[in-house]
């Protein structure tokens, strides 16, 4: 008689037991044909490491941030400027850029012209005329003197000036001031461009090392006291409001020189006051042969 000789299985040893007497999967000896289509990889999930970068919002990249204009109007300009970004990431909120110098003007613009342009459509309105022949009244009166026949060149030019438009008169003068409330942002945009070129030049002369758009991008924080331009259609504040903004609009570049290019007072200033002094110089000069010309 034959005696089984295999132990009894024990107690809690069955999953192993089960897992050493599990014969191997069967494997495939035979090769693929060549013309089988090939198979396609297991989708590769890669982890999260992180939440996805933020992107930066259009304001950031076109405006400077709350805090660098709280600077700005502190005449902080070193810590609203920021440090150089050359070569390194743009940071909004610590860098600024020529950018949003750029966007800084245009706001700028816009909203201390807001004012002027309601005062002239409603003065414009109520003439019944449109900017360019009101001022051709104004100018009449002013510089009429420079002509002989003066009082025949005023008849013309007040006729003109009354002119009626072709369109409703609200709607002739309400289209003139909107044009001239567009118009400021592109003058203050044309005098940072130019005057920013000038001013770098004479800083360069005076030995700052600094480069353009960084220049461009602290002089844009000079625009800020124009914003008291609002104030203009007032009675009596309009009449101190224009040499107050452009006091404290070279008091402003003069620190925004001061600060992109490393220059001491005296010499951001120099910077400053050098282009104008320079032009009036030359229109100084070159005038009186204009008019010996044309005479």
């Amino acid at each position: 008689m034959l005696v089984d000789t295999e132990p009894l299985p024990t107690v809690g040893n069955d999953a192993a037991e089960t897992e050493a007497h599990t014969p191997p999967a069967p494997v495939a000896l035979l090769a693929a044909p060549d013309d089988a289509p090939p198979t396609d990889p297991a989708p590769v999930v890669q982890a999260n490491t992180g939440p996805a970068p933020a992107r930066v919002a259009v304001a950031a990249r076109w405006l400077p941030s709350t805090r660098q204009l709280a600077n700005a109007v502190r005449l902080r300009m070193d810590a609203a400027l920021g440090p150089a970004h050359e070569g390194m990431p743009f940071v909004p909120g610590l860098h600024t850029s020529m950018r949003q110098a750029f966007g800084l003007i245009v706001v700028v613009g816009l909203i201390s012209g807001l004012s002027r342009m309601i005062w002239q459509w409603v003065v414009l309105a109520r003439a019944g005329t449109v900017l360019p022949l009101a001022w051709l009244g104004v100018w009449s009166g002013r510089y009429a003197l420079r002509f002989a026949d003066v009082d025949a060149f005023s008849f013309f030019n007040q006729q003109v000036s009354g002119l009626a438009p072709r369109a409703p008169a609200w709607i002739a003068a309400g289209l003139n001031a909107l044009g001239a409330w567009i118009s400021l942002p592109m003058r203050l945009l044309a005098l940072w461009i130019v005057y920013g070129l000038l001013v770098l030049l004479a800083a360069k002369l005076l030995g700052a090392g600094t480069t353009l758009p960084r220049l461009y991008a602290a002089l844009g924080y000079a625009a800020l006291p124009a914003l008291l331009l609002i104030l203009w259609p007032l009675p009596v504040v309009g009449l101190v409001v224009a040499p107050l903004v452009i006091v404290l609009a070279l008091v402003a570049a003069q620190r925004a020189v001061r600060a992109a290019t490393g220059l001491d007072s005296v010499r951001a200033l120099m910077a400053l006051l050098l282009p104008p002094v320079v032009a009036l110089a030359l229109w100084g000069l070159l005038l009186p042969i204009a008019v010996a010309w044309i005479w």
